[in-house]
């Protein structure tokens, strides 16, 4: 009866231990997702800033081409 009890406790506690190991392991995954979404995220704001500042530059340089002419 004892060696039964035993076993049962054993299982039980495999069993917890594989629920909770799934757990974690699935934590992780979704941690990684969103650390990549983010980066992406990130990346493409700084994509956006880059393409708005050569936007910007090239209007500029654009403008002092058209002063230039206009003072000679």
């Amino acid at each position: 009866m004892f060696k039964a009890i035993f076993e049962l406790g054993k299982t039980v506690v495999l069993l917890v231990w594989g629920i909770f190991t799934i757990v974690i392991t699935l934590c992780q995954i979704f941690a990684n997702l969103y650390s990549a979404y983010k980066i992406k995220k990130d990346s493409n704001r700084e994509i956006e800033r880059l393409m708005r500042e050569i936007e910007l530059a090239e209007r500029k340089r654009s403008l002092e081409n058209k002063l230039e002419k206009h003072n000679k």
